[in-house]
């Protein structure tokens, strides 16, 4: 059952780091994901049971859906 917490966490990093390549550099990319992920909210949250991992990915697939829209807007 944790499993799919993990999953949901690890694909919420993914997200956010493939969606946001056209708005930051590589380095702050990384950067970001190294600070994200070393949290311990985030370590914590990809091993509980609960649905928290998931509600994390939505979010960052809200969140890139939000600026892909807004770089649309801009264009």
């Amino acid at each position: 059952m944790r499993l799919s917490s993990a999953l949901a966490a690890v694909g919420a990093a993914l997200v956010f780091y493939v969606g946001s390549r056209r708005l930051f550099t590589p380095v702050a990319r990384a950067f970001a994901l190294a600070i994200s992920l070393n949290a311990v909210f985030w370590f914590d949250q990809a091993q509980n049971i609960r649905s928290y991992s998931l509600c994390i990915l939505l979010g960052a697939v809200m969140a890139v859906s939000a600026l892909a829209a807004r770089r649309q807007v801009r264009e």
